[in-house]
């Protein structure tokens, strides 16, 4: 019965091990207008920290993490035909109540199981209508009004939609070949709002055979021996009954 209990015990150990295991991911990020906010662009407020820090479970999607907030930026004016104040935008992106500005992502340091992935860049479209119907990129959002002050981010790659998003990829294996088949993939999600707020998720993929750590290959020899006793004593038993018959 104890060799029994200890057989269970180390065969489920040895196949829980790799699932708990997490890998750390580090790195920093920033990012950048094309107009600056005395320009008429955005002001940029960082929400996940940089540098940052956050543990993968391989073959796991983290949960979509609040990325940064880009805020329109506007002149005050007052408007005649409704006596009151409005926004209005202005600098070299605006056009026609229409602020349209470039926003550039800079990844830089990365590093995950031992490498360090060189510094990358991805950009999106800010695009913020002061006035006037929905912009199209926010429709069915449930949030932005059908007029008046709405608002999009749309990252390249991505559809022109609330809902759209694209996936960076990349290889660990081209940095590392005892790391071949695996990769870091960076989700980055459209958003829509009058202060915006895209959001971003990670996820470590592997596509190679998974090989056990040596004390998950200790566990499971374990196992395996506790197995082979254990047959062996069912069948020295099964001989003495047959003596005895």
């Amino acid at each position: 019965m104890l060799i029994h209990r200890l057989v269970i015990v180390a065969v489920a150990v040895s196949l829980n091990a790799g699932a708990a295991f997490a890998t750390p991911l580090t790195g920093n990020y920033s990012v950048s207008e094309q107009y600056s906010s005395s320009n008429g662009g955005p002001t940029i407020t960082q929400n996940l920290a940089s540098p940052f820090s956050m543990n993968l479970t391989p073959g796991t999607q983290t949960s979509p993490t609040n990325f940064f907030t880009a805020s329109p930026v506007g002149q005050t004016s007052w408007n005649w035909s409704t006596w009151q104040y409005q926004y209005n935008c202005f600098g070299p992106g605006c056009s026609g109540q229409t602020e349209t500005d470039t926003l550039t992502l800079t990844f830089s340091n990365l590093s995950i199981l031992g490498v360090t992935i060189p510094t990358f860049t991805e950009t999106a479209v800010f695009t913020a209508k002061y006035s006037g119907s929905e912009l199209s990129c926010a429709v069915g959002d449930g949030k932005s009004p059908s007029s008046g002050e709405t608002d999009c981010l749309v990252w390249t790659g991505a559809s022109n939609t609330y809902d759209g998003s694209t996936t960076l990829f990349k290889s660990l294996g081209s940095l590392n070949p005892a790391l071949a088949g695996q990769s870091l993939d960076i989700f980055l999600y459209n958003a829509t709002d009058w202060n915006i707020t895209p959001k971003i998720g990670f996820e470590l993929v592997s596509n190679q055979v998974q090989v056990p750590e040596p004390a998950t290959l200790g566990l499971m020899g374990a196992g395996l021996f506790g197995l082979v006793m254990l047959r062996r004593r069912r069948a020295a038993y099964m001989m003495v009954s047959s003596d005895h018959v």
